[in-house]
């Protein structure tokens, strides 16, 4: 928290209030100096430049006048609905606005008005509190936004069917609304229509748990993230996905790799960045505070470089064909590509598209960034496209090609349909001649059409030059690698770079597989992921992750595809699994 001062206020987990002036520590404040305890959540500014801080044993006031401090404490016997204070704010009127595991307090100078379950707000643990330019003070909780209405004295829900967990709100200088969530993106409210749009890692956004937001005096928007910090451009704030071709949010990025000393943004603490006067910005990361100077530009740089690195139908390599025909049977397309850039690699951000198929611009799904699969490809033709852009912006659109033919089957080619006429028309001849002459020739005829269908599947693997003795050697590395190693856990793990760590063809171990372990590479797989995951949704020390969280750490790369790999394999969805086979432990 920067104050008027000049200095700049920052709240540690277990060791109070440092204060930060002129580059150095002058001041701390913690429960011996009278701080109702040492583990900070939140601070606010009030009118009258009194901080206020928040701490998981009561709030605190406190007087800076005179270069000394004076604190005044609040707990639960003075009227507050909780000790543990997660947000606090102040209104144009000076009121202060309190949020808390159990509702919200109003604090007019003398006394708390709380708002909670017992007055009509039915979700009870508050994220973070906001006042936007019209007044307007929003709540974000872990089960979505809502607002204060001033006329019921109530507060109601912003979006219907929007439970998403709230972790920040701003709004920028076009008047649009910006809402951070842990897990699920980023989210903007139109000023003038109400309705929202998202953005997560498929707009490029380095991470879907955004943990803090603060604007720059040039009308930017600052993000920090579970994966670094980055900016919108003011210039992108009202970019809608797929605009044109050559649109993104423009989004600069900084990480570690930039001076960070750390990449993981802190998740709890309100607010979790903030503006000095001297424009700088300042973000609680784990391992310290990261400060950025926007005044100074990153390097602008040339778009990177793509490379198409292979091609892969069904386990078959066929980047080496010039616009292959591939057979209506494919059932998976593998692309795999890079992107090169000496200066900022880390900022690489690369984009797909799958013309004939797709109707924009994608980014790569959250842990496979060298990598696009597609199933099942309805026939026609298309061209594969791969593009890059750089940390400043810039982007080598339309990028590298790769372009095929998917052929229809027979069944749905125009001579099938002639030829089904055909038959037809002669089925229905020889019915006809068939009746007449049973009517005239014959009182019975026996009907001798039994004749017994042969058809004999082929042989998946008749000509497979895969030798018993690779089996034998194969078979127990796999398990090591599975049972000991874990590498299920790795999200982009797929059959290509498994083969790669047995040094074996992807084909043979397709083949073993298939036929030693009776299953497919994504059963086989999931089946590890599945289980990881069953131990930790009834592992009472997992207890504060949600299942997007778990989906990640078990190797999942989205929480759909965990669902339903989940649901195949237990028959339950995560959340009834949880309920079903959680045991907090006792006295909890």
């Amino acid at each position: 928290l920067a104050d008027p001062q000049k200095k700049i206020w920052i709240g540690t987990d277990h060791k109070g209030i440092a204060i930060l002036e002129n580059n150095s520590i002058t001041h701390t404040l913690t429960q011996t100096n009278g701080l109702t305890g040492n583990n900070i959540r939140c601070m606010c500014i009030d009118n009258m430049d009194n901080i206020w801080i928040g701490t998981q044993s009561g709030l605190n006031r406190v007087n800076t006048g005179n270069n000394s401090f004076s604190i005044a404490r609040f707990t639960q016997a003075d009227g507050l609905s909780s000790p543990s204070i997660t947000t606090i704010t102040t209104d144009k009127n000076g009121t202060i606005w309190i949020g808390t595991p159990t509702g919200v307090n109003r604090f007019d100078k003398t006394r708390f008005t709380i708002f909670n379950q017992s007055s009509g707000f039915q979700v009870p643990y508050i994220r973070v509190l906001y006042i936007d330019s019209h007044g307007t003070l929003y709540a974000g909780t872990r089960d979505g936004l809502y607002y204060f209405d001033s006329r019921s004295q109530r507060f109601l829900p912003r979006f219907n069917s929007f439970d998403h967990d709230i972790t920040a709100i701003q709004e920028d200088k076009h008047g649009n609304l910006w809402i951070a969530s842990a897990g699920s993106g980023l989210f903007r409210t139109s000023k003038n229509s109400g309705q929202y749009t998202t953005f997560t890692g498929g707009n490029s956004l380095p991470s879907d748990y955004i943990t803090g937001i603060t604007p720059d005096k040039e009308g930017n928007l600052w993000f920090s993230s579970l994966n670094g910090i980055f900016k919108i451009p003011r210039s992108r704030l009202n970019y809608f996905p797929g605009d044109s071709p050559s649109d993104s949010l423009s989004l600069v990025y900084y990480n570690e790799s930039d001076g960070m000393p750390g990449n993981e943004c802190t998740r709890y603490g309100q607010p979790s960045t903030a503006i000095s006067f001297q424009s700088q910005l300042y973000f609680a990361t784990t391992r310290g505070i990261a400060i950025i100077n926007p005044t100074i530009p990153y390097p602008n740089t040339a778009p990177p470089a793509v490379i198409i690195e292979d091609v892969i139908a069904d386990n078959r390599s066929i980047l080496s064909q010039e616009i292959p025909n591939l057979s209506s049977q494919i059932q998976s397309l593998e692309f795999y590509f890079t992107a090169i850039q000496f200066s900022s690699p880390h900022a690489i951000r690369i984009k797909y598209k799958l013309e004939g198929f797709d109707d924009h611009w994608r980014d790569p799904v959250q842990g496979r960034n060298r990598m696009a699969y597609y199933l099942n490809l309805p026939p026609g033709k298309y061209t594969f496209r791969v593009a890059a852009c750089g940390n400043s912006g810039n982007c080598n659109y339309p990028g590298v090609s790769y372009s095929f033919r998917i052929k229809a089957p027979f069944h749905k080619q125009p001579i099938f349909y002639a030829l089904i006429i055909i038959l037809i028309i002669a089925i229905t001849a020889f019915i006809l001649w068939f009746f007449n002459y049973t009517r005239v020739h014959a009182p019975a005829i026996t009907d001798e059409l039994s004749a017994q269908e042969k058809d004999t599947p082929k042989e998946k693997y008749k000509t497979s030059a895969l030798l018993p003795e690779t089996v034998e050697q194969i078979l127990p590395r796999l398990i090591v690698l599975m049972e000991k190693e874990k590498v299920y856990l790795e999200p982009d793990l797929t059959l290509k770079k498994l083969s790669e760590r047995l040094h074996v063809h992807y084909n043979h171990l397709s083949q073993i597989i298939n036929e030693h372990l009776e299953t497919s590479f994504n059963d086989y797989v999931n089946k590890y992921r599945i289980e990881e995951a069953q131990k930790k949704l009834s592992d009472p020390k997992e207890a504060r992750k949600n299942i997007l969280e778990i989906a990640y750490d078990t190797g999942f790369y989205s929480k759909s595809v965990f669902n339903t790999a989940f649901k195949k394999f237990t028959g339950l969805t995560p959340t009834e699994y949880r309920k079903k086979n959680f045991f907090p432990p006792s006295g909890s």
